[in-house]
């Protein structure tokens, strides 16, 4: 469906122009230009009497006065893509609503330009249009984007896919957003589960290079022998086992785009060396080539790693490491990001039962409890397999999401006393106090274990946890033999 503009084409600039100039309200279908936070920064008249607006509503949120079909597609309206829904302004009136990213002439992402087409017809009638020529839409768009996109994969995450509105979260994407304007190596520190090679993609659809190749390499993956081979490339007959045509390497396949090195820390320091040596000159050593090739790519690499201490024990080069830390980017752990949880849990929700039907779900109190106080050792990765496991295993007719559905594995850690009860078997059915007494000392030590491990080994917070003093903590842990593998805090 077009208008007869061509958006792929019109910055946001243009667009600003169009509309001091007043060109939109000489269209008899509603138009409107919103920014990434849904703020409406110009709506024409025919858009607004479709939905009975007031008459000033800049810097209004959109949301406030119009909700095509949902929040999920107010929400797809912050992120740079098309969207295409049924839309009701008033009562027996349907319209087509189109979005469109809109880009200024530094390619960052400025909002959405809204289309709403009124139709006489039926919601049914006006539904299967829609989605007609939705499909056409999305074809063409595609198609009109292909050439321009070289080598970038349509499943790239950009800075508006990630999830949460925390401090954290804002302070980090903001920061992201600046150092993918430059062309220097970027470090991304994070717990494992984080999402940095999300981010590290995040960096690259904000650069420059957003149109050239995202090349991604998991350097603890790698054998050692065969890491210079990856990154490198080689020439045919070059070694033993060596592919007849050669082997283009990932630097390489990077050229003028972005090489992701994730879990760099794994990295063997004889193509630490290597790499170095790319960095200071771009020259790329080719095994078996004859002379160099040259490769310009932007670097960004990844780790769980403190890398200064890896440094400092020999294990990571130290002008390596200055090297690569031009810019360093810390991705917060979930257990920091407050209230981005259940920002995340209903995202998994809806990709998993259906926008509507996650709405409708609810979560009971004890649940909610045990989920906030939780430390996410496994950080997103690990929210989203819980929720995977509970999600699967509601019946359709479920309502509410409760602690039942998550995994054992994650009631026992929640609640080891009450899971231990449940999971033992009745009193007529043979359990003697001798027998009893016997698996006391060990729930007491998985509770301890498992205490520590929530409470990241703070025996502070163990101890408010637990509702015991220190000193029962120290005898306890003593007791059971875990005092000498716990860490002093």
């Amino acid at each position: 469906m077009r208008s007869g503009i061509n958006l792929d084409n019109i910055s946001y600039e243009r667009i600003r122009s169009s509309i001091e100039v007043g060109i939109f309200e000489k269209l008899h279908m509603g138009v409107a230009l919103i920014s990434e936070e849904l703020d409406i920064l110009y709506c024409n008249d025919s858009f607004a009497r479709m939905y009975e607006l007031p008459d000033d509503t800049s810097g209004k949120k959109i949301d406030r006065y119009i909700l095509p079909v949902g929040k999920d597609v107010t929400e797809s309206l912050k992120q740079p893509k098309i969207v295409a829904c049924l839309s009701q302004p008033q009562a027996d009136v349907y319209c087509i609503f189109m979005s469109y990213p809109v880009y200024d002439r530094d390619k960052r992402h400025r909002g959405a330009f809204i289309e709403v087409l009124p139709m006489a017809s039926s919601r049914d009638t006006v539904t299967e249009l829609m989605n007609s020529m939705r499909t056409v839409e999305m074809k063409t768009y595609a198609a009109d984007k292909k050439p321009r996109d070289r080598g970038k994969g349509s499943s790239l995450y950009t800075f508006e896919s990630i999830i949460g509105n925390s401090p954290q979260i804002r302070t980090m994407i903001s920061m992201g957003r600046k150092i993918a304007r430059s062309s220097e190596p970027v470090l991304v520190y994070g717990e494992s589960g984080t999402g940095k090679e999300l981010v590290a993609q995040a960096i690259h659809t904000a650069s420059p290079r957003a149109g050239e190749p995202f090349v991604c390499v998991n350097c603890a993956a790698l054998p050692a022998d065969l890491m210079e081979s990856e990154l490198f490339g080689y020439e045919s007959g070059s070694f033993t086992g060596a592919r007849a045509s050669g082997m283009k390497g990932k630097f390489e396949e990077a050229n003028n785009g972005t090489i992701f090195l994730d879990e760099i820390g794994e990295m063997p320091l004889a193509v630490q060396a290597k790499l170095l040596r790319v960095l200071e000159s771009g020259e790329i050593q080719k095994i078996g080539h004859k002379g160099r090739l040259s490769s310009n790519f932007r670097l960004v690499a990844a780790t769980n790693k403190n890398l200064l201490d890896m440094v400092r024990h020999g294990q990571f080069r130290e002008d390596l490491y200055h090297r690569l830390n031009v810019f360093e980017l810390a991705i917060p752990p979930l257990r920091e990001r407050g209230d981005d949880l259940f920002l995340l849990i209903r995202h998994f929700m809806e990709a998993s039962i259906g926008a509507e039907r996650a709405h409708r779900v609810k979560m009971d109190d004890n649940l909610i409890a045990a989920l906030r106080s939780y430390a996410w050792p496994g950080n997103v990765r690990e929210l989203k397999n819980i929720m995977t496991h509970a999600l699967f295993l509601m019946d359709d007719t479920d309502m509410t999401l409760g602690m039942h559905l998550l995994p054992p594995r994650f009631q026992k850690t929640m609640h080891p006393t009450h899971y231990a009860a449940v999971q033992q078997p009745e009193p007529e059915a043979v359990c003697e106090t001798q027998g009893a007494a016997q698996s006391q000392p060990l729930e007491e030590k998985q509770v301890l274990q498992d205490a520590l491990i929530r409470c990241q080994y703070n025996k502070v917070r163990v101890t408010k946890e637990l509702g015991i003093s220190r000193s029962k903590l120290y005898r306890d842990l003593r007791k059971h033999g875990l005092l000498s593998g716990a860490m002093d805090k």
